[in-house]
């Protein structure tokens, strides 16, 4: 407070108006950074609803997401191209693809679709016919690309397989 006590009155009233021009700038700066987060808040909250996807799904490619949710038929679809991790891909997408397109017709597959519990069984089954392969193919691959997320899938995998017996 002696700093500000030993200014002259011309250099008090200087401060006084470089503070509130720092304020104002500041809160307007703040606003406009408050109004974009809040839109693009609002717009994934408004394409989350509009979708009927969870938030996990639309804010990014779960696995279980894929696995669950999107039809078989579309399983592979993310491993085009460069959208998908290969690892993901090579490892769980195509061999549970593969065991489900030989063990089931494209008419039970339909009817699949249209029963939660009967692709959750499904799905836990082909990955209890390809758990070996799996588990080879993601120790081969290592952690390349996401260790988490495929350590996460083999759980989810195996939490579904457990619940399906």
């Amino acid at each position: 407070m002696d700093i500000i006590s030993s200014l002259s009155p011309q250099n008090m009233l200087l401060l006084a108006v470089a503070i509130i021009v720092m304020v104002t700038v500041f809160f307007k700066v703040a606003r406009k950074l408050f109004r974009i987060i809040a839109f693009i808040l609002l717009g994934l909250v408004v394409y989350t609803l509009w979708s009927g996807k969870d938030l996990k799904e639309t804010v990014g490619d779960t696995i279980e997401a894929t696995l669950l949710r999107r039809p078989i038929a579309k399983m592979v679809s993310t491993c085009e191209g460069e959208k998908g991790n290969k690892a993901k891909c090579e490892c769980i997408y195509l061999p549970l693809y593969q065991q489900l397109r030989s063990t089931y017709s494209d008419n039970e597959i339909r009817n699949l679709e249209s029963d939660r519990d009967a692709k959750r069984k499904a799905i836990a089954e082909a990955y209890r016919n390809k758990k070996s392969i799996v588990s080879d193919c993601l120790k081969r691959r290592g952690t390349e690309g996401g260790g988490k997320a495929l350590k996460a899938a083999v759980n989810m995998l195996n939490n579904l397989d457990a619940r399906n017996r």
